[in-house]
């Protein structure tokens, strides 16, 4: 598994403030469950893809939008070929923009049943996306450079970051986002970036509360509760909702038998695997493979 710890793979949280790529990905192409500690938007051009979001599959195509808040696991898998832009910023690009911003102030989905919308090719939304793909070439915002930009692609940056303040207007406006005061800060996010990466990469040897508490660099029972604010859930039981996640992937998108699963997974048995598929899915994991499995 991987994990995003950077803005499109190249610049690092602490000195980017926003980003803009344009993809295309073939029919077969996956990207595997990761999250980061910023903001993600995608929009869907052309194509269909499966998108996991929190522990739910949605099927999106061609017009699709997508908005993943801080620390949101999530990934997919292609139907057809697929060309998307995807757009990231840090909660530090909206509080640059307005310093009255708090910094437990996060932008988060007005409506918990989907985090994503369909765009109408007449909407005000479809015109802001259109500019926004037309000026999107790799476009990075950083701070903290010893080579000062030229004029020309300071105007570049400039406009983008223009129209990304539009796009986030425009979903504030159509109540698809919303502004929501919070204990969770930023600052919780990078602090169990460590943290997650290992959750995700090594499900097979997940950490106790205690290691994980001394890789995030603080006390036992701070973690406990920080980690909680910012998931919304206990540790094991979120290292758990991990574990079935990838197994629902493993089940759903490749040949892997029930026995070599149970290990990626970082379960002791096969039957204990089975146990808690069917405590949260209510079926075991055989007849989940029947009916979502797509290889």
């Amino acid at each position: 598994m991987n994990f995003q710890n950077k803005f499109q793979w190249n610049e690092t949280i602490s000195s980017s403030y926003y980003s803009c790529w344009k993809y295309t990905s073939s029919k077969q192409h996956s990207f595997p469950l990761h999250c980061h500690a910023y903001y993600e938007i995608s929009y869907i051009y052309s194509g269909e893809r499966q998108e996991f979001f929190n522990g739910h599959y949605y099927d999106t195509d061609t017009g699709s939008l997508f908005f993943l808040p801080p620390l949101t696991v999530h990934g997919y898998h292609n139907k057809t070929q697929v060309q998307d832009m995807i757009l990231q910023f840090s909660p530090a690009y909206l509080q640059a923009i307005a310093p009255y911003i708090e910094k437990n102030t996060l932008l988060t989905l007005s409506s918990k049943d989907t985090p994503v919308i369909k765009v109408l090719p007449d909407s005000r939304l479809h015109t802001l996306l259109k500019e926004l793909h037309s000026r999107c070439n790799g476009t990075q915002h950083t701070t903290g450079s010893h080579t000062p930009p030229d004029n020309q692609i300071l105007i570049q940056n400039l406009e983008l970051g223009n129209l990304l303040l539009q796009l986030i207007l425009a979903l504030l406006r159509d109540s698809f986002l919303i502004f929501q005061t919070e204990e969770r800060r930023y600052s919780d996010f990078q602090i169990l970036d460590p943290v997650i990466n290992h959750i995700l990469s090594h499900p097979e040897n997940m950490l106790s509360m205690q290691d994980a508490a001394d890789m995030a660099n603080i006390s036992y029972y701070h973690f406990s509760r920080l980690f909680k604010n910012a998931t919304g859930f206990n540790y094991s039981v979120y290292c758990n909702q991990i574990r079935l996640h990838l197994a629902e992937e493993y089940l759903a998108h490749t040949h892997m038998t029930i026995a070599e699963i149970t290990e990626a997974v970082g379960m002791e048995t096969n039957s204990g695997l089975t146990r808690l598929f069917k405590k949260h899915y209510g079926i075991s994991p055989n007849q989940y493979r029947k009916e979502h499995q797509n290889v």
